[in-house]
């Protein structure tokens, strides 16, 4: 079975990537957990890992080539496998600073995402109950395939982890860190006096938590994901129901 490298998330906020370096080639074994390419970030650069083990039957993407997160850049297969069919009709993206041959209709754009959108294996509609990390990511992946999502979402975007876990937890720790830096330096005096101020570490808090929130909601505007406010139930197995405050809406896919 196929298995699909995409661009990951590596922040919130991050819409783009590039591959500054492929570290296996086309035909090589790779393993699972192995680094399989450096991409840059925000002036930061991060070693993908490969997320199975096998053969790197199909590089998409070239390195020096900036792309959406989520993006299809290669595929892995069994050593015994051939490529599947709708990863061979995939055109590899020129490299950066290539002069592009002249399209054709079936030709894939260097601007937009590559997927394997047109396969008919794949839904047309997705409803996705949830806008947390799962949630709001699969929703941008579906996008990126020619899916037409609509995620619904009762409370604030991005879940327990943004809103009241890992985001804020780690904006009091870097406060809580630089105040213990400073006291333990030798060049600082006064450091006794030092306290944190409650009401302004909970305030930083806040900011950063939505700023965040409002980048994921860039983030689907810019997929075109629906976006659904209420609480959802199932009533048929390719519906559910939404209440959005009273008012009732059924979705179906």
């Amino acid at each position: 079975m196929a298995i699909e490298v995409v661009l990951p998330m590596l922040g919130i906020t991050v819409e783009k990537g590039k591959i500054t370096r492929w570290l296996k080639k086309e035909g090589d074994p790779v393993q699972k957990g192995e680094p399989l390419f450096e991409v840059e970030t925000e002036k930061v650069v991060t070693e993908v890992e490969s997320p199975g083990t096998g053969i790197l039957k199909k590089i998409i993407v070239p390195e020096n080539l900036e792309v959406p997160v989520l993006t299809l850049v290669a595929v892995i297969t069994q050593a015994s496998e051939d490529l599947p069919l709708q990863y061979q009709e995939v055109s590899p993206l020129p490299a950066a600073g290539a002069v592009p041959a002249t399209p054709t209709p079936q030709a894939t754009s260097p601007s937009l995402p590559v997927s394997t959108a047109r396969s008919s294996s794949i839904p047309r509609d997705l409803v996705i109950l949830g806008a947390g990390p799962g949630g709001y990511v699969a929703a941008i992946r579906a996008a990126q395939l020619g899916i037409g999502v609509t995620l619904v979402e009762k409370g604030d975007l991005g879940g327990t982890c943004l809103n009241w876990g890992c985001i804020p937890t780690k904006s009091f720790l870097a406060d809580v860190k630089l105040l213990r830096k400073i006291k333990s330096s030798e060049v600082f005096a006064n450091k006794e006096a030092l306290a944190i101020d409650w009401p302004k570490m909970a305030a930083r808090k806040n900011r950063v938590v939505e700023t965040l929130r409002n980048g994921v909601l860039g983030l689907l505007k810019s997929q075109k994901v629906k976006l659904v406010r209420g609480e959802a139930k199932f009533i048929e197995p390719h519906a559910v129901e939404v209440d959005c405050g009273g008012e009732k809406e059924t979705l179906r896919a």
